[in-house]
């Protein structure tokens, strides 16, 4: 489905007419027709804007991958992905009406940028983001659960993989052992068992 299509779509489950939704767009409705029949394609920021007007996300008027020829495709991606990027950091990434310049909205003031300008922050922040990412998986990796044990269409832990761990967690040498064991011996549950044993005799004189 094009952008135009989606737009009279959302625009008719929302029971308005084209002459209401261009009221609140502050355009006139030949304008709105011209975008819902294709013969023009509304640019990011009026995207945007008609995305606000319906209360839904702009992600939702981009048309879908088989036609995603017959707009600005990459224009439409940058401008949505740093909308929401820089927006959690309290920044408004925008792009003026009159002269289709990019912007960056700090509280002192804008900062205007070029196209390639707006697609180098965006891939500074996805390298940061896949970093930093990775960093904190290796931070949190006892809470990691291999691709093979989540089941993506239920969102949830296999059983078979909480079997494995509560296996691992009760086959797990105490750290008091583990001090006493010999670094170039393999443990054996007999030995282990030799260990504990020999501790708790030191325990007993210890206490005598």
């Amino acid at each position: 489905m094009k952008t135009g299509e989606k737009i009279k779509k959302y625009r008719k489950e929302q029971g308005l007419t084209q002459k209401a939704l261009a009221e609140k767009l502050n355009t006139t409705p030949q304008n709105l027709a011209q975008y819902e029949n294709g013969k023009r394609n509304p640019k990011p920021r009026t995207l945007w804007r008609i995305a606000n007007a319906l209360n839904i996300d702009m992600d939702c008027l981009l048309p879908d991958r088989a036609d995603f020829s017959l707009v600005r495709d990459s224009d439409l991606l940058t401008f949505n992905s740093l909308s929401q990027v820089v927006g959690f950091s309290g920044y408004t990434f925008g792009r003026t009406d009159d002269t289709d310049d990019l912007y960056i909205c700090f509280p002192d003031g804008i900062l205007k940028l070029s196209h390639n300008d707006a697609a180098d922050l965006q891939k500074d922040i996805r390298s940061y983001t896949d970093f930093r990412m990775q960093q904190f998986k290796k931070e949190h990796i006892s809470d990691f659960v291999p691709e093979a044990f989540f089941d993506y269409t239920t969102c949830t832990i296999k059983p078979e993989y909480k079997k494995q761990s509560n296996s691992q967690k009760k086959t797990a040498v105490p750290d008091s052992v583990a001090t006493h064991a010999h670094t170039d011996v393999e443990q054996t549950p007999e030995g282990i068992q030799h260990d504990l044993d020999i501790m708790n005799d030191n325990s007993m004189r210890d206490k005598k």
